[in-house]
């Protein structure tokens, strides 16, 4: 009986040993062979280059009037994956921005996901009502809208410009290059849940000067 019991801790140690000494090197493995490549799969799991959208430039008539300009906004987004109470994270953000609630239940619901948007260039002020209540999932990023103080003076002759500010017809077409900034670029830094932990900026935008805007008339 003695010497079964000692047949099975000697079995039972020698199978220790062989495991320990496993792990032993596939961690000799991943350090010496894979550490390279997984330290760069694990910073770019953890870093996201993200482009900050540069200020459109200010279209004037002959006289100085303002014909068309940039006005703050921002941006609201969420990570489905990210939020616990979809019903209610809803129910906030529809109150906060004036949207519909059931498209947005639809939206947050979907798991396959981890970016939708909320609503694109949403009232500043209306915005940072919602980023108050710190609910997690959503985000939020300035983002600038287009505004035509003069609502329809000269709107055959400025045109317009699409959702992501660049022209589409007119002078806002036409002068799309002059009028256009540069975007610029920032490193957002998250943890493995995805929840941003630091946000460093490397590139400014830059926007256009009163210099280089374009001079029109409001004549049609």
């Amino acid at each position: 009986m003695t010497r079964v019991v000692n047949r099975r801790i000697r079995l039972f140690l020698a199978a220790l040993v062989l495991a320990f000494g496993l792990l032993f090197l596939r961690a000799a493995w991943l350090q010496g062979v894979r550490a390279q490549s997984l330290s760069r799969l694990a910073q770019t799991q953890h870093r996201e280059q993200v482009a900050i959208p540069a200020g459109r430039g200010t279209i004037y008539d002959r006289t100085g009037v303002q014909l068309a300009l940039g006005e703050q906004a921002i941006t609201v987004y969420a990570n489905p994956l990210q939020i616990t109470n979809v019903r209610a994270a809803a129910d906030a953000a529809s109150r906060a921005l004036g949207i519909d609630e059931s498209s947005l239940i639809a939206k947050l619901s979907d798991r396959s996901h981890g970016f939708v948007y909320v609503q694109r260039q949403a009232d500043a002020s209306r915005a940072k009502q919602l980023q108050r209540q710190k609910i997690p999932g959503f985000g939020f990023y300035p983002e600038e809208r287009r505004s035509y103080p003069l609502g329809s003076v000269a709107a055959q002759v400025l045109g317009y410009v699409g959702i992501d500010g660049t022209g589409l017809s007119g002078l806002e077409l036409a002068n799309n290059g002059e009028l256009a900034g540069r975007a610029g670029q920032e490193t957002v830094v998250t943890d493995p849940g995805g929840r941003t932990i630091a946000t460093r900026r490397s590139v400014a935008p830059r926007t256009r000067a009163a210099t280089d805007v374009i001079s029109s008339s409001t004549s049609r």
